[in-house]
């Protein structure tokens, strides 16, 4: 009666969360078809009442501190400087290294935004950075083979590649498509040998136990559906999340 929860958590997130930024755009886009790079902030300024106006405006700082630095600021501290840097590091270290991230990041952000000359340049070199793990990301979930390291490769070759392709005047691909095939191209071709270099994903993390983390891997299904994830799911005992 109710489906699959995966399912409805999908749908809730595409729907519930994206379409409404959607419909939003689209009404700036009619409303100033001359004014794209401002179309939000005039909906906000034309549209809203006082009392609404400034609530949203606080909504969308906080949405922009917690998403874009306290996020990039847990990345650097727990997946870069405790993995890789201080694996001792104790709680008030963190809380440390974590304000120093976050003060970086915001004056990356700051530098970059009096940079750029427009918001769809900006976001062009997003698509172009973030093309190159794009094909990774997916076949993860269909392809048992591929490992962290891989996802690594494909980070960091997208990131200087896409980056080089877009700012470095040498380098530069005028044709924005042609700039995003070179981009998964050239990393394709990194991460692919990084990837059948290492070692296949163990699934002794996964049979460890047969308590909470079974039940958990049973309810939620072992990777995709992909056939490569067969082997996986037989061992962890647990049908795909979606058929």
């Amino acid at each position: 009666m109710y489906g699959n929860p995966l399912i409805s958590r999908k749908t809730v997130h595409c729907v519930v969360r994206t379409w409404p930024w959607v419909l939003v755009g689209l009404v700036a886009l009619f409303m100033y078809p001359e004014d794209r790079e401002l179309g939000y902030p005039r909906l906000m300024l034309d549209l809203l009442p006082a009392g609404i106006l400034g609530p949203v405006i606080a909504s969308l700082v906080a949405a922009t501190v917690s998403t874009l630095i306290n996020w990039g600021a847990s990345y650097l501290t727990n997946d870069l400087c405790v993995r890789f840097l201080r694996s001792e590091a104790g709680g008030r270290d963190l809380v440390l290294a974590g304000g120093v991230a976050s003060v970086v990041v915001t004056v990356l952000g700051a530098v970059g935004a009096f940079v750029a000359e427009d918001i769809a340049t900006v976001f062009r070199l997003i698509i172009a950075i973030g093309t190159g793990p794009g094909l990774v990301l997916i076949l993860r979930w269909f392809w048992s083979r591929i490992n962290a390291w891989a996802e690594f490769a494909a980070m960091l070759a997208g990131f200087i590649v896409g980056l080089a392709t877009s700012v470095v005047p040498v380098l530069v691909i005028a044709d924005f498509g042609v700039r995003l095939i070179v981009t998964s191209l050239v990393t394709a071709a990194i991460w692919v040998p990084v990837c059948c270099s290492r070692r296949r994903n163990s699934t002794r993390r996964s049979t460890a136990s047969t308590g909470e983390s079974g039940r958990v891997g049973r309810a939620r299904g072992a990777g995709g559906g992909g056939p490569a994830w067969s082997r996986r799911r037989a061992t962890t005992c647990s049908a795909p999340a979606q058929a």
